[in-house]
């Protein structure tokens, strides 16, 4: 049976390359690409030097970030998830729209809101 080494004497009695032993102390071996850092362009007067905070000018042509889908959590009564997963599975079956548990819950939200006086607009 071979005697045991340590860590470090095992990395001194074998034949590394090079670039093996630069990672191993730390150094630089393989470099691998950055990926590209998202950096906000500084407003006209910072970059000039002038440290004011001056509101930088919106950038024309930019899109308008939409929003589309975000995950909510909550929490229901067992019967009541039970219970909505009975019917989506059923309307699914019937291809009855809405039959996803997430339009089914979308809509009835929509319902409540509306019928409570909160107005639900696209914003």
């Amino acid at each position: 049976m071979n005697e045991r080494k340590s860590l470090s004497e095992a990395l001194e009695s074998a034949n590394l390359p090079q670039e093996a032993l630069l990672v191993i102390q730390g150094g630089v071996g393989r470099t691998t690409p950055e990926p590209e850092k998202l950096v906000k362009p500084k407003s006209p007067a910072v970059a000039k030097g002038n440290k004011s905070r001056e509101p930088a000018e919106p950038v024309a042509n930019m899109p308008t970030p939409t929003r589309g889908l975000v995950s909510l959590s909550v929490r229901v009564q067992s019967k009541l998830a039970d219970h909505l997963l009975k019917v989506a599975f059923g309307r699914k079956l019937q291809r009855t729209a809405p039959f996803t548990q997430q339009d089914i819950v979308t809509e009835a939200v929509l319902q409540w809101l509306d019928r409570n006086g909160y107005a639900f607009g696209e914003e």
